[in-house]
């Protein structure tokens, strides 16, 4: 995968480097966007959760995966990554609602409960951040 080696530090990134993973971010959250607004959209949207889930997992990703050109940029992209895992928690409660169930594990598979642990982690915790790199710019 082409953020390993970045994540990991191992590796100088190059603005080339940064370009095309950029690149492949905006178009990566483009295209799932595009899909779960369609879906969102739909009458039968409860029948593709999984996939919802998924994509809105991929799209908070993706935006912290984008090299920021300042630090203004960095927060306004934590601020969409945590617009995208609140929207995801929003239509999982909706989806358990519209099942009348009382919790995420009556209604999801064990995949789907692991990635919305993950989801609310994040939700609790990207505010933090986004209050920590303010403060660090001022």
């Amino acid at each position: 995968m082409m953020f390993e080696p970045m994540e990991a530090g191992t590796k100088k990134v190059t603005k080339k480097a940064k370009a095309e993973c950029n690149k492949a971010c905006t178009l990566s959250i483009k295209n799932a966007k595009f899909v779960v607004d369609s879906v969102y959209k739909s009458d039968d949207k409860f029948d593709f959760v999984q996939a919802v889930i998924n994509m809105e997992l991929n799209i908070a990703s993706r935006y912290t995966k984008i090299f920021p050109e300042d630090t203004k940029e960095q927060v306004e992209n934590m601020k969409l990554a945590l617009v995208a895992y609140e929207r995801l928690r929003k239509f999982v409660t909706d989806f358990r609602k519209h099942k009348k169930a009382t919790t995420d594990k009556e209604v999801l598979s064990a995949e789907g409960l692991t990635q919305m642990n993950i989801c609310d982690e994040m939700i609790d915790l990207l505010p933090q951040k986004i209050s920590k790199v303010n403060y660090m710019m001022h």
